[in-house]
Formats: structure tokens, sequence, C-alpha cells
């Protein structure tokens, strides 16, 4: 099928890029716990094809009443298909699934998921003590490096370290005990 459109214009690519970078902390836990053990090998090729996907729908998404569950399901959907490839598994193919129209219930669904996932994710984020909460915040939130977070609250690196060692520990037992 030969696509009229070939380029996003301006204001399109602002709408897709912020979607995507707001989404992105929720998507990246969203694929740890489907992609579990191969996330960091297929991580960011989800979050690649997601984009792509994400531009050649930016028309409808501008629309879509629900555009963060679409492209935080869509990266899910993603996951388990590449996840599912590597298995050697036969899934309907992405583009086909999304150009099916989407009933009441299935948005629903999608709006519910996303919901429990925010969730689970404030629920650890609240188990957290305020100096985990600043050191979340800047590795995984800001997305600083270890010395540079360090640095912005005057610890040591070692002190970082190990408080990151906690909360992964912390997050872990919420999740999976």
């Amino acid at each position: 099928m030969e696509d009229n459109k070939s380029k996003l214009n301006g204001e399109e690519a602002a709408f897709i890029k912020e979607l995507v970078l707001r989404n992105d902390t929720l998507i990246r836990n969203v694929l740890k716990g489907v992609l579990a053990g191969k996330y960091l090998q297929l991580a960011e090729e989800c979050i690649s094809e997601t984009y792509l996907l994400a531009c050649i729908r930016a028309d409808v998404l501008k629309e879509h009443p629900n555009p963060d569950g679409w492209v935080v399901k869509t990266a899910k959907t993603k996951g388990l298909e590449l996840l599912n490839k590597q298995n050697n598994a036969k899934l309907l193919p992405l583009e086909e699934a999304l150009c099916i129209k989407a009933d009441q219930n299935v948005e629903e669904e999608a709006q519910y998921n996303i919901w429990q996932e925010r969730f689970y994710i404030s629920e650890v984020l609240g188990s957290l003590s305020k100096r985990e909460k600043q050191i979340y915040k800047l590795l995984y939130i800001d997305r600083l490096s270890v010395p540079l977070a360090a640095k912005t609250l005057s610890i040591s690196e070692k002190t970082v370290l190990n408080v990151r060692r906690i909360i992964i520990t912390k997050v872990k037992k919420l999740l999976f005990d």
C-alpha cells in the first residue's frame, strides 16, 4: 500500500516526540515486565519500532482519545511480538493488528492496564525514603550518571551505588513477591 504522506510535518513530529518521551519511563517499566531477562537485548528495538509506528500513525494519534495508552500498549505488543519472534512463534503482524478497529472493551482494558502499571510504579516509589527518591529521580528520570548524581547531591559515588542497590532490591521485592 502506497502512502501519500512520506514525511511528518513539524507539528506531528513534535507531538510524537513529546508523546514517546513523556511515556518513556512507563514504556521501559512495561517492557521490563514483558521482556524479563531479554530486556537489555530487545528494549531499544521495541522502543524504536514503537516510535516508528507512532510516526506512521501520527495523523490518527493526534485525534486518538488516549494517545498515551496507545503508545504504551503498542510498546507492550511490540515487546511480546519480538519475544515471540525470538521463540519462533507466529503472531499477527503488528501493523495489521493496529489497523483492526478496536472496540470499546479493548480501549477500556488498555486504560485499566496503564492505570494498574502506574499504580504499581507509584506504590514502589511510595515505599522509598526521601534520599532513595532523590537518587531514583536523578538516575532513572533525569538519567544522570552515577558520578553526576553524586556531585548533584554532594555525596560519594559509593553512596549513590549503595542506594541504587537498595532501590533495585525494594522494586524487585514489591513487583515480584
